[in-house]
């Protein structure tokens, strides 16, 4: 009889040591609590901007009205055209509304004043930051961009031709000297 009590008990212990290695070299805990801060994070982000349906609501009726004077809705055409632009202009305010609000939650609110943290840029990613930044702001134009790739795009050919020339002259080389070649292969039957 003790022995089924024990088999299960070493199964048990067993079972709970291989759990602890798992959870401990997963960062199981670590990533469950990010998981959960998030998640509940989303849900109150979510019901604050919730909150202001009804100032959306109000602000659309005043608006529909706008429409409805001028008899925009009676254009078809137009009025698709305005209702569609409409919609993408809210969206993309509630949008960045969001990236706001959680910006200021999590940085300002939880990190800084609760935690007393504070978000900065590790020093061997300084420099990346830096440049990057100085690139955004030199030339924002899509032309000039897609000059730079195409230039970039020719670098990389002529990079990568160099390349492979050196690597072909450079096999060329051991090809041609022979005595390395057996040298090599003496070196190598003495061996075996």
């Amino acid at each position: 009889m003790q022995e089924p009590i024990l088999i299960l008990k070493a199964f048990y212990i067993n079972l709970y040591n291989d759990i602890q290695s798992w959870a401990y070299t997963s960062n199981i805990i670590v990533n469950a609590g990010g998981w959960t801060i998030g998640y509940s994070t989303y849900f109150f982000i979510t019901g604050c901007i919730s909150l202001l349906t009804p100032l959306i609501l109000m602000l659309n009726k005043k608006i529909s009205s706008i429409i409805f004077y001028y008899g925009i809705h009676k254009t078809g055409f137009i009025y698709t055209i305005f209702t569609f632009m409409g919609t993408v202009l809210t969206l993309t305010v509630k949008w960045i509304f969001t990236i706001l609000f959680t910006f200021i939650l999590l940085e300002y609110l939880i990190n800084n004043k609760l935690l007393g943290l504070k978000s900065n840029i590790k020093s061997n990613e300084k420099l990346d930051f830096i440049v990057s930044k100085a690139e955004a702001t030199k030339d924002s134009g899509l032309i000039e961009n897609s000059d730079k790739v195409i230039k970039k795009k020719e670098k990389e050919k002529i990079l990568g031709l160099k390349i492979v020339t050196e690597e072909e002259k450079s096999l060329e080389k051991f090809n041609n000297n022979a005595d390395i070649t057996k040298d090599y292969n003496t070196m190598i039957s003495n061996i075996i």
